[in-house]
């Protein structure tokens, strides 16, 4: 079966089973808090109507909550409390996450906004389980993604759940994205819009390799994969909306694919800046589903309003190689959408290097004192949900605190040999700044093996140096002429 119609068929019963009971079987047993909690880290209870299990992915259910920071004070406040819960309304998440294991990811929406944790105050949040120890890398890209100037990177606190009486262990308060003037600050665009000025913007959209309802597809011009978007706000399109954002991923998904790539036109569209810091958070965690799912992207209102890339979200498929780049892995299930075609501009790679070189330093070398940190915080609830679920979370913490810092010091230092030093015009072999015949020379002579091979001459980006180089330079030439 092609492996596309694989990914539309598993989409499709992932989305429509996150709609059925069976999704999540609660457990008989309950496991009594005063034997679990840690008294290390704050608590959440929440409490559904009448203990109602929560089964779906799509439709909220009422309930109640409290947080409860006592000995916590010098950096939380309790909200509400066991006399006096607050409502909430609370359902399931995620995809793979949601089905993986009996330890749920949920979301919810608070009956009024509140600061938890010391988060900016807000109606909406995500509980997220994060079974395997995975939320280190969800926090290494999360910090990364500060550190480099991002405009807004969730936040992500740890804490207690205790669900229906139920004690299910550590999890993640966490940001959700959404526009909002503290979160994605754009302006927020009617449902069901037919201005023309108004349909501009705002959008929030993700390149999705899920099936959504709220989706469409055209195909990778690379290698006719489904190119899904995902609009995530507004909730509901007019025709007008549809038709707007459609052509302008299906002309943004052109001009990436232009043979010239000394063309800037795509630059009209989005920004450089935003799109590079972007991608040097998600290279430098070798997240090789970062342009594939869960890559949001947002535009404010008004025609010449750019393409935002971020808030960065969902790190699960981290450090699978030190010495590649996240757009060279094998196509399949992380296939990565348009960063491949867009890393061969020139305008890219030397932007690339000019913000590697500004933020490397402050990135990289202090992240060994961050993740301590973190380990500190956590470690005493991590060793009572380990108990709670000894089979879905991790049971030696330093190894994996260890793999992180390992991982992160071995892809950057092999991004700074890949990035260090002065910029060179893609395919200028000669280092003279112009593309021309002497180029082409010196290509010939490498594919010969008269002279030593250089990364620069690699123009297709096949990790091999032949005869399709050399063809695309002399086509490039000649467009240069002509």
């Amino acid at each position: 079966m092609d492996g596309n119609i694989k990914l539309v068929l598993f989409s499709l019963v992932i989305y429509l089973t996150g709609m059925s009971a069976w999704s999540q079987t609660p457990t008989a047993e309950v496991h009594d808090p005063s034997e679990y909690l840690s008294g290390t880290l704050p608590v959440m209870y929440i409490n559904t109507q009448d203990s109602t299990p929560i089964t779906s992915k799509i439709n909220y259910i009422e309930g109640s909550y409290w947080l409860d920071a006592t000995g916590f004070e010098d950096r939380y406040e309790s909200i509400g409390s066991r006399e006096e819960p607050l409502p909430l309304q609370i359902r399931g998440r995620g995809n793979a996450s949601w089905f993986r294991s009996e330890k749920k990811p949920y979301r919810v929406k608070l009956g009024k906004k509140a600061p938890l944790l010391g988060m900016e105050a807000s109606k909406h949040f995500c509980l997220m389980a994060h079974i395997s120890g995975i939320y280190m890398a969800d926090l290494s890209g999360f910090e990364l993604s500060r550190r480099i100037g991002k405009p807004w990177t969730p936040e992500m606190r740890p804490v207690e759940l205790v669900l229906n009486g139920d004690y299910v262990g550590l999890y993640w308060i966490t940001e959700q994205i959404r526009i909002a003037k503290k979160r994605v600050n754009i302006t927020e665009q009617a449902n069901g819009e037919e201005n023309p000025e108004a349909i501009t913007g705002g959008w929030l959209m993700e390149i999705d390799n899920m099936a959504d309802p709220n989706q469409f597809v055209i195909a990778d011009r690379s290698d006719s994969s489904a190119l899904r978007t995902t609009w995530h706000s507004p909730d509901t399109l007019s025709p007008a909306q549809l038709d707007y954002i459609k052509q302008l991923v299906i002309t943004v998904d052109s001009l990436i694919y232009v043979p010239d790539k000394n063309n800037t036109e795509w630059e009209r569209y989005i920004d450089i800046d935003e799109l590079v810091r972007f991608y040097i958070v998600n290279e430098m965690v070798d997240n090789t589903e970062s342009f594939s799912g869960s890559c949001f992207w947002y535009k404010d209102r008004g025609a010449d309003a750019k393409i935002i890339f971020g808030p960065v979200w969902d790190f699960g498929s981290v450090y699978s190689h030190a010495t590649n780049f996240i757009y060279c892995s094998p196509a399949g299930w992380s296939h990565q959408h348009w960063i491949g075609e867009l890393a061969k501009f020139n305008r890219f790679q030397q932007h690339v290097r000019r913000v590697w070189q500004e933020v490397k330093d402050r990135q990289v070398y202090d992240m060994d004192q961050y993740y301590d940190s973190i380990m500190a915080e956590v470690r005493a609830a991590a060793g009572a949900d380990l108990r709670r679920w000894p089979d879905l979370v991790p049971k030696n913490l330093d190894y994996i605190v260890n793999f992180y810092k390992t991982h992160l010091q071995a892809k950057c230092s092999w991004l700074d040999k890949m990035w260090g030093g002065e910029f060179t015009v893609y395919g200028d072999l000669n280092f003279d700044n112009v593309i021309d015949i002497e180029d082409v020379n010196q290509l010939i002579n490498m594919v010969l093996g008269h002279t030593s091979n250089n990364r620069s001459a690699d123009l297709n980006f096949d990790e091999a140096i032949d005869i399709e180089d050399i063809n695309i330079l002399i086509n490039r030439l000649l467009r240069k002429d002509t």
